[in-house]
């Protein structure tokens, strides 16, 4: 198997498009769409969270030699892995759950024409961003497989910063979007990872995470085997990808025009 991020990369940015001009403003965005928005917003977080822990577990028991690597990675995942994710009340229900909830009086309109069922966003939302996580995967354990020790703590506490790191994206982006409902600053400030708004609030968020994966990976990175010979990304690297990557997730297709 061999390295793996470049694809995730190209994966994701493909994937995430921004959607220009969008804005979660009334009259075209009531007060029931937005705390919609809002909540799946943060049960996005959750759901990217718990899924991830699925495979941080499956990973230590592929080190300890009781399941397949093809249980922990995409695209299909497998046994307990698998069932982590998709059993009643986990993340996959559970981010579709939120969804519903929305109803049909306060499901946006740009949420599948206003349906947030499990046939409509329910379904396809979750769908999305785990194909979105997955793709970073393949770079975040870019070695299962003849794993030293200092290779298995540093992918493991880089999925864990990881995760931190998009919940400050998407914490960063709901407080933004709220500030330019009220007015306080333009919507633009919330819709690209340079501008001024977000990126003082994500850097001050992020900067120890990224301070724990350089320290953690010292040592794996410094093995000329690790990752087949490519250079595993420093903190920066997941850092700038994940707040370039997500912003558009969180600030145009979260928080949408209608």
């Amino acid at each position: 198997m061999g390295p793996r991020l470049p694809l995730a990369a190209a994966l994701l940015g493909g994937a995430l498009v921004a959607i220009a001009g969008a804005q979660p403003f009334e009259p075209d965005v009531t007060n029931g769409e937005f705390h919609c928005m809002r909540a799946v917003s943060e049960a996005s977080v959750k759901f990217v969270k718990k899924r991830l822990a699925c495979v941080i577990k499956c990973t230590k028991n592929f080190w300890r030699g009781k399941v397949p690597e093809s249980d922990c990675m995409p695209p299909s995942f497998g046994g307990t892995t698998l069932e982590c994710m998709t059993r009643f009340r986990g993340p996959d229900q559970q981010f579709g759950a939120t969804i519903g909830a929305c109803g049909s009086s306060s499901c946006p309109e740009c949420y599948e024409n206003g349906d947030c069922s499990e046939t409509g966003a329910g379904g396809t939302r979750p769908a999305e961003l785990a194909s979105f996580t997955d793709s970073l995967l393949v770079g975040l354990f870019c070695q299962l497989d003849g794993a030293t020790r200092p290779v298995q703590t540093c992918e493991r506490k880089t999925t864990k910063e990881f995760v931190k790191m998009f919940a400050d994206v998407g914490y960063c982006a709901d407080l933004c979007v709220s500030l330019a409902r009220r007015g306080v600053v333009p919507y633009s400030e919330c819709t690209q990872a340079s501008s001024s708004v977000l990126a003082s609030c994500i850097a001050g968020r992020i900067a120890a995470r990224i301070a724990r994966i350089d320290r953690a990976c010292v040592e794996a990175v410094a093995g000329p085997d690790f990752c087949f010979g490519t250079e595993y990304p420093s903190g920066d690297t997941w850092a700038n990808l994940t707040t370039i990557g997500f912003v558009p997730y969180f600030a145009l297709t979260t928080y949408c025009d209608s």
